[in-house]
């Protein structure tokens, strides 16, 4: 059996959210953790500030998960205002 690394509860609130299937949300999660060089964890995290859920508690989290959750910005910074 697989280890689940994602939180299965802020899962299905993302899902609920989102109106999509767990199953969706986890592939979302792989593709953005992959895109932005972070963990699964923290792109588990920013879905759910982009959803607006809660996440307090995961940022309080061991260092290694609050640094990731601190995403990189997808723009380069010269773009931003």
């Amino acid at each position: 059996m697989a280890r689940r690394i994602l939180d299965p509860k802020l899962l299905a609130k993302i899902a609920t959210a989102q109106r999509k299937t767990e199953k969706y949300v986890g592939e979302s999660v792989s593709k953005l953790a992959h895109k932005r060089g972070v963990s699964s964890e923290a792109a588990l995290v920013y879905l759910a500030k982009q959803s607006d859920i809660g996440t307090a508690n995961y940022q309080r989290k061991p260092c290694a998960l609050r640094s990731g959750v601190r995403l990189r910005p997808s723009r380069p910074r010269s773009e931003l205002p």
